[in-house]
């Protein structure tokens, strides 16, 4: 009984230990001893923030709500302690290479941002506390169409300056809502470019009013002081018969993307398989021991 008992301890300990070689993330020591190259400011921490809303949110989730995707294993918040352990450099290394179902950033994200991208983060390191100014909200305006077709919302964006003139707004986030009747749900967003007007490609086959139409509101960031824009009774275009809607990683339905179902079912499957293993090596120890007493 004892040697079962032994057999089966180091199974499981086999099993943990697999387990925890495959979250740990080895970062060269090259990368670990980085600094990061881009200033601690309210500009910098704002920039990351668009950054990680636009590409880490999806995953991560919102800071400090614990809200990320349920993967294997668990995307950190931004303002955990395992995400803050991290270095500047090895914070960078990884969100440049990623790793399993972190995607790698080196191909479609410069290296300026992915090291904004880390200063936000750096936002919710307690030792960060009290570094930075709190900044006047800016005064901003929208004026936005309905395009052709009802499937698009043209967008045009702009910002007071110091002496009160309106210039145009560069580079912000747009966010789209459809207003309901227990809040404003949030469609998408989008940014303008450097003639501050962006296109908003409405969603084909959203959920509409009993008149077949919806109700846009387009609002700017926490940066603006509260800036609302609303378009009444669009109608919403119809999606084409026997269409399948694109695949989204913010999903719970059948458009959720392949990479991640596969993540998902792959991760099961390893669960699984480990379970069945001990298993059936506790029925081969409980065989053997029944034989040997015989």
């Amino acid at each position: 009984m004892k040697k079962i008992i032994i057999i089966i301890t180091a199974i499981i300990l086999i099993s943990v230990q697999e387990s925890r070689s495959a979250i740990d993330w080895q970062v060269p020591d090259s990368y670990i001893t980085m600094e990061n190259p881009v200033t601690f400011n309210n500009v910098n921490v704002r920039a990351g923030r668009d950054l990680w809303d636009r590409n880490c949110k999806s995953c991560h989730g919102d800071p400090g709500k614990f809200n990320a995707l349920s993967l294997v294993p668990p995307p950190p918040d931004a303002t955990a302690e395992v995400m803050q352990a991290n270095t500047d450099g090895a914070m960078f290394y990884k969100i440049t290479y990623g790793r399993g179902a972190m995607p790698q950033f080196e191909t479609t994200l410069p290296a300026d941002d992915r090291w904004k991208v880390v200063t936000f983060i750096r936002r919710f390191d307690p030792r960060n506390e009290g570094l930075l100014t709190d900044e006047e909200l800016l005064k901003g305006k929208i004026y936005a169409l309905v395009g052709s077709e009802n499937s698009t919302i043209d967008i045009v964006a702009e910002v007071q300056d110091k002496t009160g003139q309106l210039q145009k707004l560069a580079g912000s986030t747009i966010y789209v809502m459809a207003r309901k009747t227990f809040g404003n749900l949030l469609v998408g967003s989008v940014s303008t470019d450097s003639e501050g007007r962006a296109t908003f490609n409405i969603p084909a086959g959203m959920r509409t009013k009993s008149d077949g139409t919806v109700d846009f509101v387009l609002t700017l960031g926490d940066d603006f002081e509260p800036t609302v824009f609303a378009i009444s009774g669009v109608q919403v275009k119809e999606p084409e018969p026997f269409s399948a809607p694109p695949r989204v990683l913010w999903s719970t339905n059948d458009r959720t993307q392949v990479w991640l179902l596969f993540t998902y079912f792959a991760a099961l499957i390893g669960a699984w398989s480990t379970i069945g293993y001990i298993v059936l090596q506790i029925v081969k120890i409980r065989k053997l021991s029944q034989k040997n007493q015989g």
